[in-house]
């Protein structure tokens, strides 16, 4: 058996790999030197790979701490002995032709340096695409000592070669790694923000114009130039997610820039003051504890870990008669001010711990939990502005036949500040005579309270939302809510359109940027419009998938092959 190995040494980096290693490990065993660099993995890939060694396999396992991903691959090369050097990822294998070749590859003219090998991604509900559908291929068997990583490179490190370089036409790499797209959104989410932060130091910058149409460009380039479309809607969810890494990179880009120019704050910053609409705040006094007739309001609050923001909420709470806040585990020091503010400031604050029951039950809780006429519904993140505090009285005053009123809000955007005043978002039913509202306990997210009768709109004064997440930040939380969604709609029967996988994030996007008017927010606005429609997008997508992995579940059957 040894002496039939290839003189080639194959080298993998790896991290918690335990579903993929093996695969990997065993469609390399014709090479006489197998290179692992583990990072520090905690499940069973270690053990593994040990067995693998053990059952005689040329397998040296190398452990080194975390040094990116160019510096853990150039590590891994240097390591090889061999005259070849074969680069795979654990979650990839070589095909049962690749292999056949491999000893022609190795047998080339003295002057091809390196070969390009085509990758054969797996695709839900499909199994292993065509060789070239995704991929034109990248060096990935090359001469030890003609090749190299650019160590300044963060993220999609690929080799350097020193001399001509062939493509393998035969055979290919399987790459196995079939992520729902939740799980893959994570992921391009963490690439895109490492290389945004590449490129921008790097010297280069981002424009609105590569920020539109980059993404579109990535769109058609995956689903037309690389065939995905002859795979219906699995095709498009990958090429949209294609499409998300490429605007998440341009908008990751833009917001450094933004950030270099003016640092996000919160404008003012509510330590003692209420802000106005108009951006303005009122003085000092303002957010200090009423001597008078307090309000017949009780504010609800749920939160957890919330340390950044709740104070500057109770504060622009002033004169409310009660302040119930639910916490359901904070560990971050939230509970400490609010102990603060209640015991040592005065607030009327009513700290209840509860464990977590879902969005719209833990918010009906804490408005059960209300004591006053009227309940107002306000986030950890949020506050009134001066000129909403100041309207309550005459919306409290307001004809029994009215139980509540809807309220404005106004979002900040990352490297703009609030959004402006003619934006026009979606007034929300925020304060409610008690006992005539509950919150629909069905929703998973996006909750909001349904009345038992008539309600107003309230014409003076918005909620502020301040949380400035960049997009990769952003992105991870509208994946999270994207997840409740669809399986709210799974749960309720819904089946899957295809069709919306286009319209609805189409739609989501015109509603917002040009029905909302955040138009007038420039880039920034384009952003969470675009942030709106991903978000559109994910929930259709998950939805798909759903049904797909309930018909086809994943499976590395190697393409046919049993190793």
């Amino acid at each position: 058996m040894t002496s039939t190995r290839l003189p080639v040494s194959a080298y993998v980096i790896c991290y918690n790999e335990a579903d993929y290693i093996e695969n990997c490990i065993r469609s390399l065993k014709q090479c006489a030197e197998i290179i692992v660099v583990d990072s520090g993995s905690s499940d069973q890939t270690i053990a593994i790979l040990e067995r693998l060694q053990a059952e005689g396999l040329p397998l040296r396992i190398v452990h080194q701490p975390w040094l990116g991903y160019a510096r853990q691959k150039q590590l891994a090369l240097d390591l090889c002995g061999e005259p070849w050097c074969l680069n795979l990822d654990a979650d990839e294998r070589l095909d049962k032709d690749l292999r056949a070749e491999l000893p022609a590859l190795i047998a080339a003219p003295a002057d091809v340096e390196a070969w390009r090998i085509l990758r054969r991604p797996y695709l839900i509900g499909h199994g292993y695409v065509p060789a070239g559908t995704g991929d034109r291929g990248h060096p990935r068997l090359v001469r030890k000592g003609k090749a190299s990583y650019d160590l300044n490179l963060k993220v999609h490190e690929s080799l350097r070669v020193a001399g001509r370089v062939e493509l393998a036409k035969r055979g290919g790499i399987l790459h196995y790694r079939p992520l729902p797209i939740g799980e893959q959104i994570v992921k391009e989410a963490k690439y895109a923000s490492l290389k945004a932060m590449q490129k921008f130091a790097g010297g280069k910058r981002s424009n609105i114009v590569r920020l539109v149409f980059t993404p579109l460009v990535w769109l058609f380039r995956f689903s037309f130039r690389y065939r995905l479309y002859r795979y219906g809607a699995s095709g498009f969810i990958q090429a949209g997610t294609s499409a998300i890494y490429a605007f998440l990179t341009e908008a990751k880009m833009l917001q450094l820039e933004a950030a270099e120019r003016r640092p996000d704050r919160d404008e003012p910053k509510l330590r003692g003051v209420t802000i106005r609409p108009d951006g303005g705040s009122a003085s000092s006094d303002t957010a200090t504890r009423t001597q008078g007739t307090p309000l017949p309001v009780s504010a609800f609050i749920v939160c957890k870990d919330e340390a950044g923001f709740i104070e500057d909420c109770i504060l622009s709470l002033k004169d409310f008669a009660e302040i119930v806040v639910v916490d359901s585990g904070s560990t971050d020091g939230t509970l400490e001010i609010l102990a603060r503010l209640r015991d040592v400031d005065g607030w009327p604050i009513r700290l209840i711990s509860h464990d977590w029951l879902g969005y719209a039950g833990q918010k009906q809780f804490a408005l059960g939990e209300c004591r006053q006429t009227w309940c107002f519904n306000i986030d950890a993140d949020e506050r009134i502005d001066s000129d909403l505090h100041e309207a309550l009285a005459g919306l409290l005053a307001a004809p029994d036949d009215i139980v509540g009123w809807r309220v404005g809000r106004r979002a900040y955007l990352v490297g703009y500040g609030f959004a402006p005043l003619s934006t026009h978002e979606r007034h929300v039913l925020r304060l409610v005579r008690r006992g005539h509202a509950a919150f629909d306990l069905k929703t998973a997210v996006h909750e909001g309270m349904v009345p038992d009768g008539p309600v107003g709109i309230a014409k003076r004064g918005r909620v502020m939302n301040y949380r400035p997440l960049q997009i990769d930040e952003q992105i991870l939380k509208e994946n999270k809510y994207s997840t409740l969604k669809a399986e709210q709609r799974f749960g309720e029967g819904r089946k899957p359109q295809s069709w919306r996988l286009v319209i609805s994030p189409v739609l989501y996007f015109v509603r917002v940027y040009v029905s909302n008017r955040f138009f007038l927010s420039g880039r920034a606005g384009f952003i969470l419009a675009m942030t709106a429609a991903i978000y559109a997008f994910l929930t259709e997508a998950k939805l798909v998938q759903r049904h797909i992995l309930g018909e086809h579940p994943s499976h590395d059957d190697m393409d046919g092959e049993v190793l």
